[in-house]
């Protein structure tokens, strides 16, 4: 299956088969706390598998919905120009047609993905095939969601509710190089709380994979589990690791339990 959103960081590539070759076969329940463009999720084949999604931005659950509920599919004639573009991307739509191609557009066409996040105008315009295809993968996305229950919530929330023994979770949390991305009302400073995750973790009844960029200390916070370093091409991450390693964009760790 087919994501349709975009998203900062979003998982593809030797990075994205690395992650689901090494994933378990014996779990009833898998768990993705921090979805966004759900590559892992959609590449896995996990149709008939139980599943949570969840991601403390209400736009990309909002994407979600939509699919699982179901959409009717129109055809759009709107001007291919940042201007009409943006101006339909920020707009307040009822229908949820239009409200998934919004958030499509504010996911693939806005700096970052973030678009409504920072009021951003689109960077470029979609074209009218690439608006039509994008609509289609969403819509074949219903079946395939079909066993999945979403939410939107703190991560620590649904590792409370669905952790167990036969629960396999995916994290994909923010970066260290992240900013801006993910705060709760307990948590005021822009950077994600990795050492509260590292703690959260080192209690977790299931398996689980931690994608996250490689640094001295990130590997010092997850010490004790698995590690598995991984040189990536391409993306928006930019590790702060200790080499500088020419030809890749991308440092990053595979972190497990198992």
């Amino acid at each position: 299956m087919t994501s349709v959103l975009c998203r900062i960081g979003g998982k593809k590539g030797k990075l994205k088969e690395m992650i689901i070759k090494r994933m378990p076969v014996d779990f009833d329940l898998y768990v993705e706390p921090f979805v966004g463009s759900g590559g892992i999720y959609f590449g896995a084949d996990l149709k008939n598998k139980k599943s949570i999604l969840n991601d403390t931005d209400k736009d990309v659950m909002d994407l979600y919905r939509i699919m699982k509920n179901g959409f009717t599919m129109k055809e759009y004639n709107i001007p291919q120009q940042v201007e009409p573009q943006t101006r339909f991307a920020h707009a307040t739509h009822t229908n949820p047609t239009d409200k998934l191609l919004s958030l499509i557009m504010l996911g693939c066409a806005s700096f970052g993905g973030i678009g409504r996040k920072n009021n951003n105008k689109m960077y470029k315009p979609m074209s009218s095939n690439n608006i039509k295809r994008k609509l289609n993968h969403a819509m074949n996305n219903k079946e395939y969601l079909k066993n999945t229950r979403l939410f939107n919530t703190d991560y620590k929330n649904i590792i409370k509710k669905f952790d167990s023994p036969k629960t396999f979770f995916y994290f994909d949390p923010p970066y260290e190089s992240s900013k801006k991305l993910y705060t709760t009302k307990k948590q005021s400073a822009d950077e994600f709380n990795h050492e509260e995750m590292a703690r959260v973790l080192k209690g977790i009844k299931g398996k689980f994979i931690l994608s996250i960029n490689n640094s001295s200390r990130i590997r010092d916070l997850f010490k004790g589990f698995k590690q598995t370093r991984v040189f990536v091409k391409g993306g928006s991450h930019h590790s702060k690791g200790d080499i500088n390693t020419i030809g890749y964009d991308r440092d990053e760790l595979l972190i497990s339990n198992y």
